[in-house]
This record gives C-alpha cells, structure tokens and sequence, in this order.
C-alpha cells in the first residue's frame, strides 16, 4: 500500500493566522491528550479579507476541517480529534478538528539520516505499519501526519483546498 505526508499546502498566500499562536511552530498532540483537552477551544482569527483557510491548517497544531475529518473517519473510525472553534471577526464560527495521532515507530532499517539526524531518505516498513490508515513517524523529529492512499484519494476526490500530498516509499 502507498502512503503520503499530508501537508497544508505551502503555496497558499495569506494562510490564516491566530492571536493566541503568534508563530507558526506546530505542536503535536497524540492520543494520550485527549482526555486531557477541553471539548472545545476557541481560537481567535487575525482575519482580514484576504485571509484564506485550507482543509488543513499545521499551526499552531495540526488542524483538518469537518470535510477533511469525515474522510479520515470512514477510514479510520478510531481516529481521534478535538474541536476548535475558529472566531472570525465578521460571521459565522468556524469549527474545525484537532488531530490527536500518536508517533508509531514505522521507520524501515534502510531510512538514511544526514549527520545533524534530519532524514535524507524517509522510508517505511510495510510490515510494521500493517492496516494503518494514519498515523505519525516515531524517530524523526518533523511532525509528520501520514495518510494511506485510501485516504488521500478520498480527500482528492472532494476537491479539498490547500492540501498536498508526497509520497513515501514503502518497503
């Protein structure tokens, strides 16, 4: 099976930005948080009108819109999220899921690092990751959200805004 690192898709101009983040570092929140989060938060937006919101926001944590959560849902349906309200200064709150996915240790033994241990060649182990269909790589230090192809052609299929894919290689 292939596999994909979801990103919010770089390319997008005037990316949505909240008062409370002022940096665009993203923290990562596993399984374990969940019971630890409110049902809700609320973010304030720093909208203005060009202000644009993908289907996937990677900052302040990685965030997906209910289009996006409904397909990871099919998929996955242990899958868990948080909701997070985004306040817009004119109309109507936005809601929207934080992502809780643990680490899971899926690196291949032939994945190569750089001497600074950033990775130079990402590859994973089918057997260790067996039917998952999300998850995060344990032993690297990017926060990476990884979709099977399933869920990626799903998403693609609803025409999703501000999402890339890059595949992985699978051995």
């Amino acid at each position: 099976m292939k596999y994909y690192i979801m990103f919010q898709d770089k390319r997008m101009q005037h990316k949505i930005k909240f008062r409370e983040f002022p940096t665009e570092k993203t923290q990562e929140f596993g399984t374990d948080f969940a019971n630890r989060m409110k049902w809700s938060v609320t973010l304030h937006v720093q909208d203005n009108d060009h202000t644009v919101l993908g289907e996937v926001i990677e900052a302040p944590c990685y965030m997906v819109s209910k289009k996006v959560h409904d397909v990871i849902k099919m998929f996955d349906p242990e899958a868990l999220f948080s909701n997070v309200v985004f306040s817009l200064k004119e109309g109507e709150p936005l809601m929207y899921k934080v992502l809780l996915a643990d680490r899971m240790d899926v690196l291949h033994e032939a994945t190569e690092f750089h001497k600074d241990h950033s990775v130079k060649r990402l590859i994973l182990d089918k057997d260790k990751i067996g039917d998952m269909q999300l998850f995060r790589i344990k032993g690297i230090s990017p926060n990476y959200i990884v979709v099977s192809m399933a869920i990626a052609e799903s998403i693609i299929r609803r025409n999703c805004a501000g999402i890339t894919f890059q595949e992985i290689e699978v051995l």
